[in-house]
């Protein structure tokens, strides 16, 4: 009786354990392996604040979310991004974590470029890095070639189009 109900038991358990994989299918914002001591020591973008007071901005590191407006295949790659918040709470579309999207605002809070070193899946196929992807970046601000402030990303993440949603989905889909 009891190696029957282990048997029962354990797959479910194992199962539990998964995760929310890449594309974080939470409720909840789920990092990824090596995320959380990423971001651990940066502070979340004020974009405002970082264009009046950039001198202070440029000596800590930062993180944000971004949907990517436009970008160069070059090394690094240099994205545009529109800077956006994280909800507090993914969208679901049914009880199951699967169904869960990691969910960002609507709106932009100031457009920002990001220069980054783009894996080989993002270059291309499927999981391609392309307008309007999302990314979670992590970087120092540095002035650019026009001294406007850019990221320069030592760390990142990426969601392809489709892989996310933003709070104007919150009708479609319940919590």
């Amino acid at each position: 009786m009891r190696v029957r109900v282990l048997s029962l038991v354990v797959p479910l358990v194992i199962a539990s354990c998964a995760g929310a994989g890449p594309w974080g299918h939470a409720p909840e914002y789920a990092p990824v392996p090596g995320e959380e001591q990423a971001v651990e020591a940066a502070r979340d973008l004020d974009l405002v604040m970082a264009q009046r007071e950039p001198q202070e901005w440029t000596k800590v590191p930062v993180r944000l979310f971004g949907v990517v407006i436009k970008g160069t295949p070059s090394e690094p790659a240099i994205l545009e991004v529109g800077v956006r918040g994280l909800a507090a709470r993914n969208l679901c579309d049914a009880p199951e974590s699967e169904s869960c999207r990691v969910t960002v605002t609507d709106k932009n809070f100031g457009v920002l470029r990001v220069s980054l070193q783009m894996t080989p899946q993002e270059k291309s196929g499927s999981e391609q890095m392309t307008s309007g992807s999302l990314i979670r970046a992590v970087g120092m601000l540095k002035p650019d070639a026009d001294g406007k402030l850019m990221l320069d990303a030592s760390w990142h993440r990426h969601w392809p189009r489709g892989y996310y949603v933003t709070q104007s989905f919150r009708d479609e889909m319940r919590h």
